[in-house]
């Protein structure tokens, strides 16, 4: 019980009264009573309903949901620091989550996409930039200082004898993140795999034109595939973060020789705090 009182505690942002929690005890009743004073607990037994004082002589519900659909899901009435809410995407994979100010925050963003047809070839783009079909949103306001989004790219590459070199660049919006330049790669590979990590970092409060850093881990050397090189661009880059950013690849070949191909097979997206 002490322990949930010490929760319940937290979430109407009463946690200087922990201290003390030896000393209280969680009462109840079949009416809210008239008073209350900021971090008390009070159970509801007529609505079956824990509340909490976060304002003096107010109670509020502290398991309220309220929303609309899978996508608008708040959990503690309340605004501002001392409510928590889960917004998903289309595809239910993003959640934003808040606690009150004297904890600081928690993001979390997760996105898994698979694929075995998002195949760029040379012989079909030529020698123009095109961009993967694979792509993430993130939020606007989502980029704050030190926050971290980790992109995971599996590759799939296939090339001929004399392959064509390769570019890969990888961009929010239209702003370029990463540039690996024109790459030389092995010759004489069959659906060769590799993985690449990209490492986003917030560095302020968002806004129009706000830097982000973006650490890249490149893939193994052997075979040398167009993942292989180290980022190119001068860090941190200037972005829009008070803006939703789109998360994509692409790719360029110097050639349309025959027998170039390369696959983005998954993208995992996930934010580190």
């Amino acid at each position: 019980m002490r322990t949930a009182i010490a929760l319940l505690l937290l979430a109407t942002g009463a946690g200087a009264q922990l201290s003390n929690l030896a000393s209280r005890r969680l009462t109840r009743g079949t009416t809210d009573p008239a008073t209350c004073a900021v971090g008390d607990v009070f159970f509801n037994q007529t609505s079956a309903t824990f509340k909490g004082c976060a304002v003096t002589n107010t109670w509020s519900d502290l398991l309220a949901v309220s929303g609309t659909g899978p996508s608008a899901v708040t959990l503690l009435t309340g605004s501002g620091a001392n409510t928590i809410s889960i917004v998903p995407t289309t595809s239910g994979a993003t959640g934003t989550f808040q606690l009150p100010n004297t904890f600081g925050t928690f993001s979390l963003l997760k996105s898994v996409a698979f694929s075995t047809t998002d195949t760029l070839t040379a012989a079909t783009i030529d020698t123009v930039e095109t961009a993967f079909a694979t792509t993430y949103t993130i939020p606007a306001n989502y980029f704050v200082a030190n926050r971290v989004l980790k992109a995971t790219f599996v590759w799939q590459a296939t090339t001929s004898g004399g392959a064509p070199t390769q570019r890969l660049r990888v961009k929010l919006g239209s702003t370029e993140m990463y540039d690996s330049t024109a790459v030389t790669v092995t010759n004489g590979q069959t659906t060769r795999g590799q993985v690449s990590v990209l490492y986003l970092q917030g560095t302020a409060a968002a806004g129009a034109s706000v830097s982000v850093e973006a650490g890249w881990s490149p893939c193994g050397a052997t075979p040398v595939m167009h993942c292989v090189a180290g980022n190119t661009i001068a860090q941190g880059v200037a972005v829009a973060t008070n803006a939703q950013q789109i998360l994509s690849a692409t790719l360029q070949f110097s050639a349309n020789t025959a027998g170039n191909t390369v696959t983005l097979r998954q993208l995992i997206v996930e934010s580190l705090n």
